[in-house]
């Protein structure tokens, strides 16, 4: 599970140079690219989390422990959604909660 931290958002957080130190290479998300962390990692199921991590006046009101929660919620919905839906095969069968 990856989270972004405090004062940014998933869909940039994870991005990197193609070939690093060459902003001519273009950006990748390092989490999904075939060449970076799935290539290490081949059989992992990497699962990202966007929260709101503003801490200006957009912030959320809720705690660190209340986004906790509900991460932890979330996943909990998703996975029992998945059992219900398919009784009769394995949950370790299926794919990301939160697809990146």
């Amino acid at each position: 599970m990856v989270l972004h931290g405090l004062g940014a958002q998933s869909q940039i957080t994870f991005l990197a140079y193609r070939v690093e130190d060459d902003p001519n290479s273009g950006l990748v998300n390092w989490l999904s690219d075939s060449h970076m962390l799935p290539a290490s990692m081949p059989e992992a199921r990497i699962l990202t989390y966007d929260w709101n991590a503003n801490f200006d006046n957009t912030a959320s009101s809720d705690t660190f422990d209340g986004h906790a929660r509900t991460l932890l919620d979330r996943i909990h919905v998703n996975r029992r959604k998945l059992v219900l839906d398919c009784p009769q095969s394995k949950l370790s069968d299926y794919g990301t909660l939160f697809p990146i």
